[in-house]
């Protein structure tokens, strides 16, 4: 995919669970901060193309795909045909193995000449992606909240090293948080079932085949849902090393109007459980810490994936705090957008 967005000059909006954004490819034109960007309307309508090629299942972002469906032209690359777009404003499928037919067009348009409309866009692109990501890490860089834990994973693993996220507010916060790395790193989603149900089974079974470092990061309901196969892993000695973020519950709610419902939103959509994890693990036999400063994070985890066991880390978040963190993060990069002079008229390129 890299050749081919290089080939076009197009930038390339990679989802965390993608695998673009990690590894030793050309990643000037992988664009990780697409959630927040177009979260603001100006920006989101100066980035905005005339062609889309979607690849693999719809984004996670809600701007993104907001964005995409805004599109005048949108084509589908999928290997059976199926069709991962649920706003249906795509106009085509191509029926195709996406790897084969990005490496086939890129080699094909390697002489391709770019207009100066479109390298213009491009490099608005890049440098929106360089105001945005400054702002994301500075914001990442404080407090105990789903970002800083998510900005300190991908700098900690080892070459080689695998993760799983869950669904919900995890694999948004890896998303939107997470940035790039140059080393070569698998990350793994349960994104095409969606919900919290088998995340740790699924890890577990990825890391008993692949048998490298495997980190997951999950919310605490995720983990609580699936204890079973945390058992597994511990009978097992999976080399698996589980990230919990412990927030009272479902968190993503929050972010959500029905935050807003004066009696339901508690009992039925955070719906928070007393259980303690430590307590949990050890009835397991697996390791279990507490880590109250995210800043510590790199060093514990690269000291748990060394010992290739089960062990679990507990963050403890305050999901009040976490949702004003989270849109204070937005708000700046909306700000930044508007002093930095990236933003032209609209630009309708591919």
């Amino acid at each position: 995919m890299a050749v081919l967005g290089k080939a076009l000059g197009w930038p390339i909006l990679a989802e965390a669970a993608s695998g673009l954004r990690c590894g030793r490819h050309d990643q000037t034109q992988v664009i990780a901060t697409a959630d927040a960007l177009l979260r603001h309307a100006p920006t989101s309508q100066a980035l905005a193309p005339s062609f889309v090629l979607c690849l693999g299942q719809a984004p996670t972002s809600k701007a993104t795909r907001a964005w995409l469906s805004q599109a005048p032209r949108v084509a589908l690359v999928d290997p059976d045909g199926q069709w991962h777009e649920p706003d249906t404003r795509a106009q085509e499928i191509v029926i195709a193995d996406p790897i084969v037919l990005c490496r086939a067009l890129g080699e094909a348009l390697d002489a391709c000449d770019i207009s100066p409309e479109g390298r213009d866009w491009l490099d608005r692109w890049i440098q929106a992606e360089a105001r945005a990501e400054r702002v994301l890490q500075d914001h990442a860089l404080d407090g105990v909240w789903e970002g800083a834990v998510s900005s300190r994973m991908l700098p900690a693993l080892p070459e080689g090293s695998q993760v799983h996220v869950a669904s919900s507010l995890a694999v948004r916060a890896l998303d939107g948080f997470g940035g790039k790395t140059s080393r070569t790193i698998g990350i793994r989603a349960n994104r095409g079932c969606n919900g919290i149900d088998g995340t740790l089974a699924t890890a577990l079974g990825s890391s008993l085949a692949c048998r490298v470092p495997t980190l997951v990061l999950l919310g605490d309901l995720a983990f609580l849902h699936d204890l079973g196969g945390f058992e597994a892993a511990c009978q097992l000695e999976a080399p698996l090393t589980v990230v919990v973020v412990h927030n009272g519950g479902g968190g993503i709610f929050d972010h959500l109007p029905i935050s807003q419902h004066p009696t339901a939103f508690e009992k039925y959509f955070v719906t928070g459980r007393k259980a303690s994890i430590a307590a949990l693990c050890s009835a397991m036999g697996s390791r279990h810490q507490y880590v109250e400063d995210p800043r510590q994070l790199g060093v514990v985890l690269g000291e748990e994936l060394e010992k290739g066991q089960p062990s679990v880390i507990e963050v403890r978040v305050d999901r009040s705090e976490s949702l004003s963190r989270h849109q204070n993060a937005w708000d700046d990069v909306a700000r930044t957008m508007e002093s930095s002079g990236v933003l032209f008229e609209k630009g309708g390129q591919s």
